[in-house]
């Protein structure tokens, strides 16, 4: 497959590489040698100085570095090619390593004054919502501005959707959705099932499994009514924000299933709309969850600040969810 790709392309990758390894690897490995130093003080690392003067420096040398060199290199790497697969699979690594890249700058910019653990994983949080690789922010500079700005707002809503699913069922994000056929459903905005089969990535099986839910997001960004063909949505009456009729439901007295059901979506749908609404301060979670799951989710989290959701959900065992955990996650960020 390599002889698909552009001639420029390994050449440039392995400069970004020796550039990761001289200003990037190298460094960091001397750090982790003075780690056990900074670390034979008994302070927490917020109460250690040295330490928090040490990663201040760290935040901006590596925020720079990210920001002014890495990604831009990144962004640069030709990738056209002959082979269409190819191309797809080259592309989708490339968003990839552009995501991990664009999160850990965002995370290096919230640790330049110091490190804070909640700080850090709001930082790194709202870097996973706010990514758009930077070819899509490219293809979609040929819309207009209304349309344009709608299908960035639904390709969001989407991508943070798709992920709230594979945390829950503990997948593979592209299993759910490849990025792909996220960007393929923000560009045609499919109004009923039918056009949902036409986007590549979408079977039968598919349809049947998440249709129902991607056709609700793809209409509440796009003004659609089941049935309807897509209009601008410059040209529709605003329609009321698909979590704010979940929590009108939910505040007269459903539950998540009832919910659910009336609506045509799965659960983790509502569930992601209530932990919005949490976030939000529109619902207090403790309308949503039993005080002995709050405070078994909280005392994890703060005992263990910087463990991911997944892990959460791995270490307290099967009787807690993706979802309760983003409950407790957003209440305290609050």
């Amino acid at each position: 497959a390599s002889s698909f790709f552009p001639d420029e392309l390994r050449p440039t990758l392995e400069q970004l590489n020796d550039a990761l390894l001289q200003k990037a690897h190298e460094p960091t490995q001397r750090f982790l040698q003075q780690l056990p130093a900074y670390f034979a003080s008994d302070a927490l690392p917020e109460d250690n100085q040295p330490l928090q003067a040490r990663i201040g420096k760290a935040g901006a040398y590596f925020q720079a570095l990210l920001t002014d060199e890495l990604l831009p290199f990144l962004r640069r790497c030709p990738t056209e090619c002959d082979n269409t697969a190819v191309r797809d699979t080259l592309l989708e690594g490339m968003d990839d390593l552009e995501r991990t890249l664009f999160g850990k700058a965002r995370s290096f910019a919230a640790c330049q004054a110091g490190f804070g653990a909640l700080a850090y994983l709001q930082a790194r949080n709202l870097a996973e919502l706010d990514f758009v690789p930077a070819r899509k922010k490219t293809e979609r500079a040929g819309t207009s501005s209304d349309d344009g700005a709608a299908g960035r707002d639904l390709y969001r809503a989407l991508l943070h959707w798709r992920n709230d699913l594979a945390g829950e069922q503990n997948v593979p994000a592209y299993l759910v959705l490849p990025q792909k056929t996220i960007a393929e459903l923000a560009k045609t905005r499919p109004a009923n099932t039918a056009e949902l089969l036409a986007v590549p990535g979408f079977g039968k099986t598919k349809v049947k499994q998440i249709g129902a839910a991607v056709l609700d997001i793809v209409r509440s960004y796009a003004g659609l009514d089941s049935g309807e063909a897509f209009i601008p949505k410059s040209a529709k009456a605003d329609k009321t924000p698909t979590h704010e009729v979940t929590l009108r439901l939910f505040r007269a007295g459903k539950s998540v299933a009832e919910i659910a059901q009336e609506r045509g979506l799965v659960a983790t749908t509502i569930e992601s709309h209530l932990a919005k609404g949490i976030k939000t301060g529109d619902v207090r979670v403790e309308d949503v969850l039993p005080s002995e799951k709050i405070e078994l989710i909280r005392g994890y989290v703060r005992a263990n600040p910087t463990a991911l959701t997944t892990e959460i959900v791995q270490n307290l065992g099967s009787g807690v969810t993706y979802s309760e955990v983003r409950f407790v996650q957003n209440g305290i960020a609050m």
